[in-house]
């Protein structure tokens, strides 16, 4: 073969495998959520020919707001971007609320009375937020004008993952690493859905794989939807020989969204070298959820 060729195949390559090492991993997207990922408060978000438009519920209103309903995982590295296309009145603030053990502990303005659409970028740990925040929420408000409101092309809230080891990355497309207790499985183009088997009240699918326990590691779980029950996830421990110490859970009686998880922690046995991770689904006998992404990482070395 061409020594010039294959160098620069090598090089190809490897500017590949670098630009797949630095995903980010999306844990929110407004252009793909869609209207009915929002609460609204005295404003309203509704899709527009294709564009969030946030306006005031009450045209006689000073200002109002509106959020996306689901909290996230307080990253410091976390990235936000917030894109909009057309201020038609008034002017718009984007603010981010920390959450510490599910208590509002800290408000934080991204953009504050902004009149001009663009395009503006953050990092989640120049926000200013303290009291150690471990979740946050997302807010947008219009107000300064009669009929204020905003067209928003896009609000993002990603992980950068080239500081991490990828040490597991599950899609739930293919279940074959996946042992099924008392659960009935589809697979789907948006993850796995799964339901109870009749008669019963719970079950769980066992992943096979065991991972040694590593300074640093995390576990990220996206639940994408839960009706009529909750999930837990469990790591369930065992020693150096292969020998059951433990089970714990990393997440318990969970609903939709995401949810990280440290490991190893303080409160593990010190026998335990390993763990496998277990999904749990429970509830009435009409529980399904589904299930989008899992993944365990490590600081890169």
């Amino acid at each position: 073969m061409n020594k010039r060729f294959l160098l620069a195949s090598m090089i190809v390559v490897g500017a590949f495998l670098l630009q797949a090492r630095a995903e980010d991993l999306q844990l929110f997207q407004a252009s793909k959520d869609g209207e009915e990922a929002w609460v609204w408060g005295g404003a309203k978000a509704k899709l527009k020919d294709g564009k969030l438009l946030v306006s005031l519920h009450n045209s006689e209103g000073a200002a109002g707001d509106t959020y996306v309903a689901a909290r996230f995982p307080y990253f410091p590295n976390g990235k936000v971007n917030f894109v909009t296309e057309k201020v038609t009145a008034g002017d718009y603030t984007l603010q981010v609320l920390g959450f510490k053990n599910n208590v509002n502990v800290a408000t934080a303005p991204l953009i504050s009375h902004a009149t001009e659409a663009g395009k503006q970028s953050f990092t989640l740990k120049d926000a200013g937020l303290t009291n150690g925040v471990d979740e946050v929420l997302f807010k947008v408000w219009v107000g300064g004008a009669t009929n204020a409101a905003v067209v928003i092309d896009d609000l993002t809230y990603s992980l950068p993952l080239d500081g991490y080891t990828t040490l597991f990355d599950e899609h739930f497309q293919k279940m074959e690493l996946w042992t099924n207790e008392s659960l009935v499985v589809n697979t789907t183009g948006e993850g796995a859905v799964v339901t109870l088997r009749p008669d019963t009240t719970f079950g769980a699918i066992l992943l096979a794989k065991q991972f040694p326990l590593e300074s640093g590691m995390k576990m990220l779980w996206n639940i994408a939807r839960i009706d009529n029950g909750d999930a837990t996830l469990q790591f369930v421990g065992f020693d150096k020989d292969g020998k059951y110490v433990k089970s714990m859970d990393g997440a318990k009686n969970v609903r939709n969204g995401w949810y990280v998880m440290s490991l190893p922690g303080a409160a593990w046995p010190p026998e335990v070298a390993s763990v496998q991770i277990k999904l749990w689904v429970g509830g009435q006998a009409t529980a399904a959820a589904r299930f989008r992404r899992l993944l365990l990482i490590k600081p890169a070395s």
